[in-house]
């Protein structure tokens, strides 16, 4: 569910983008985001009976991909291997769900340049994730942060890809 409404999003940033559309739909469609993500990340689950985190970066790369021989050596011969689909599925989640994150921010903001829009990437990944520890829904992990930060500076360079070849927003 969570990857159909990211790429949704990914998919309607694009034509957003790409039509030129009125500043006050950008503004519905980022409301829209906004309740999907809130949506995904708080709504839809169940209170856990105890706090749920991890502070171990990288910890779900680790967990899912094997590298052959050790790290270096893995990366540098190409034996790399998937030890954990539902691993790197909440990695590629992650990172999915901030991408639109990081076209919608300079659309409605177009001043805002690329570290900014990757701090208030962070700054939102954060507010998510001590959410999700203080009311237990959910798991706040730091690879939240690094994925959905990632995102949403993959988005802003879409964003930038993306208006350099056609013409400006407004």
């Amino acid at each position: 569910m969570g990857i159909i409404l990211a790429i949704g999003f990914i998919v309607l940033s694009v034509l957003l983008l790409r039509k030129a559309l009125s500043k006050r739909l950008t503004v519905w469609f980022s409301v829209v985001y906004l309740l999907a993500i809130t949506y995904l990340t708080f709504i839809s689950r169940e209170p856990a009976p105890y706090l749920r985190y991890s502070i171990n970066p990288f910890g779900a790369a680790r967990r899912g991909l094997e590298f052959g021989g050790g790290l270096i050596s893995g990366l540098l011969h190409g034996d790399v291997r998937v030890a954990n689909w539902a691993s790197l599925k909440g990695i590629i989640l992650n990172i999915m769900l901030f991408i639109p994150f990081g076209y919608l921010l300079p659309s409605l903001f177009p001043r805002l340049c690329w570290w900014q829009v990757i701090l208030l990437g962070l700054a939102f990944s954060l507010c998510i994730e001590l959410l999700q520890l203080i009311t237990k829904l959910g798991y706040a992990d730091v690879d939240d942060l690094i994925n959905n930060t990632l995102g949403a500076a993959i988005g802003f360079l879409c964003y930038k890809l993306i208006l350099k070849n056609n013409a400006p927003l407004r």
